[in-house]
């Protein structure tokens, strides 16, 4: 099965957007918080120990986010995709070195993983490859608590929620990709899609490409 490129790239963000939303984290019991314009007072909470466990993401203006995790061990860590700590003490930081710095990505879900304590799947300084660990993760973390954690749509329901990213791209031609999987799964699922995304291994590279620069 072919596939437009900026199609390709709508579905797997919409995939990343989905979990990583406020909705989806908090109605499975993660906290989600809402995006932190002041970093400077984060950071103070963080190191004083005082933030709640859960998934934080950092506003760079414009809706531009990168997500952070705040898990307990002994005691409270913050982790990102990035090599960076943000600027927090090394001392409760644990920069997994996911993805390249200032790339988006799967930020989310890598942030998602050290939630989780996941993150030992993460090859660090392999980004690629970590692109696929990351979305194989989302696979298994779906069908973990499949009842709680799956979400389908119909054709007609994904096009209402999907960002359209790309101009050029009629709805006409995103039905038909979407009839296209509806065909094939019946309902369009989150696993269905993260199955298909890392199928057209061709399609994520040039995303992955892309991202990164």
């Amino acid at each position: 099965m072919s596939i437009n490129q900026y199609i390709y790239n709508e579905l797997l963000q919409f995939i990343l957007e989905t979990i990583s939303s406020e909705e989806y984290l908090n109605g499975i019991h993660i906290h989600r918080a809402k995006p932190i314009n002041n970093w400077k007072n984060f950071k103070k909470k963080v190191e004083k120990q005082s933030v709640k466990p859960g998934i934080y993401p950092r506003s760079y203006g414009r809706g531009s986010v990168h997500y952070y995790a705040v898990r307990h061990n002994m005691v409270l860590t913050i982790a990102n995709g990035y090599s960076s700590s943000g600027g927090i003490n090394k001392k409760y930081t644990a920069p997994l070195n996911a993805q390249p710095n200032h790339s988006h990505g799967l930020c989310q879900t890598f942030a998602l993983m050290y939630y989780v304590g996941e993150e030992k799947r993460i090859k660090q300084g392999k980004y690629f490859d970590n692109v696929n660990i990351g979305l194989l993760f989302l696979l298994d973390f779906i069908k973990s608590d499949y009842k709680n954690r799956e979400k389908c749509w119909s054709s007609n329901s994904l096009l209402k929620n999907i960002k359209k990213l790309y101009k050029t791209i009629s709805d006409r031609q995103r039905v038909k990709m979407y009839n296209l999987l509806e065909n094939q799964y019946g309902d369009i699922c989150l696993s269905h899609l993260i199955v298909f995304v890392v199928s057209r291994q061709v399609n994520l590279r040039e995303w992955f490409d892309y991202d990164k620069q």
